[in-house]
């Protein structure tokens, strides 16, 4: 479980200077250990398909939170799902920030 916590705090700190992102929770309880780290970005399009061919472990709700709730629309595509569980090597956490850093530093296409 502390693994999990460690994770989620990595892919905190690894965002916190990223542009048109954030961690939908930056801080947690003492007594909470995600599996998952919740990053809401701003263009999902195309950062998200850039990321999965990639080879990311990422995903989202595209298909699960269809509804007329303003929230759960705007969660189903700009909240991406990045994994912290504890069975993640450090390289493996490693590569995926990295990944992510490096991807979501790309300009935006229609910022051309």
């Amino acid at each position: 479980m502390n693994r999990r916590r460690s994770n989620y705090l990595r892919w905190a700190n690894a965002i916190a200077d990223l542009p048109d992102c954030h961690a939908l929770f930056p801080d947690l309880p003492e007594d909470c250990f995600p599996y998952m780290f919740p990053l809401h970005i701003a263009h999902p399009d195309p950062y998200f398909y850039w990321l999965k061919h990639l080879g990311v472990p990422v995903w989202r709700w595209d298909e699960m939170a269809v509804s007329n709730c303003q929230v759960a629309n705007e969660y189903r595509h700009h909240l991406l799902h990045l994994a912290c569980h504890q069975s993640l090597t450090d390289q493996q956490m490693n590569w995926m920030i990295a990944t992510v850093q490096k991807t979501l530093r790309l300009p935006f296409p229609g910022d051309r």
